[in-house]
């Protein structure tokens, strides 16, 4: 929304700030995603909230905003941003696609999927928010594909997942605490 939004990027890296960015991937394409590379971006976050156009697209309010979002995916692995990763909110509108989601995830072949829980703040309706027993089932799902796919981290938010984004990477001193804002 700024124009000069790669300005602010390029400065904060400068000062040695860790730059994670969350994008619904709309306006990445491979210059974008090569300025960024070149910038010095650790981390590209992408919203995909579907496993299908239709589902995505109807969250989104968007016709076309699925197949910008996984192309803008290709575009930063393309570019080879170190950590390229998607990130749904789960709601009762996609749950029952998340198995399908992750695996998109994979074939997307991304560092990360990152499962967040919509709550009813903000656009959020309460009845948009996922059940208790939906969480039990979300837990089983996520443990079942974390064994299927161990090279793709799968975190998720309190009480889906205690897998935490980066944490054993900070704990292990791989990566500094301060890509995580």
């Amino acid at each position: 929304m700024r124009k000069d939004f790669l300005e602010l990027v390029e400065y904060t890296v400068s000062r040695d700030m860790g730059v994670m960015i969350n994008t619904n991937g709309w306006f990445v394409d491979a210059d974008m995603a090569n300025r960024l590379k070149e910038i010095g971006v650790f981390h590209v976050r992408v919203s995909i909230d579907g496993a299908t156009a239709n589902i995505h697209d109807s969250i989104r309010g968007g016709k076309g905003s699925f197949d910008r979002a996984v192309r803008a995916v290709e575009h930063l692995k393309n570019a080879d941003i170190p950590l390229v990763s998607i990130a749904p909110t789960i709601m009762q509108e996609n749950i029952h696609e998340i198995g399908e989601l992750i695996d998109l995830a994979s074939r997307l072949e991304v560092s990360e999927i990152q499962l967040v829980q919509m709550t009813d703040t903000g656009r959020g309706k309460k009845e948009n928010i996922i059940t208790y027993d939906d969480v039990l089932m979300l837990k089983t799902l996520v443990d079942d594909k974390k064994q299927l796919y161990p090279q793709m981290r799968i975190s998720a938010s309190e009480g889906i997942s205690t897998d935490k984004p980066f944490k054993e990477e900070v704990r292990l001193g791989d990566i500094s605490p301060r890509i995580m804002g």
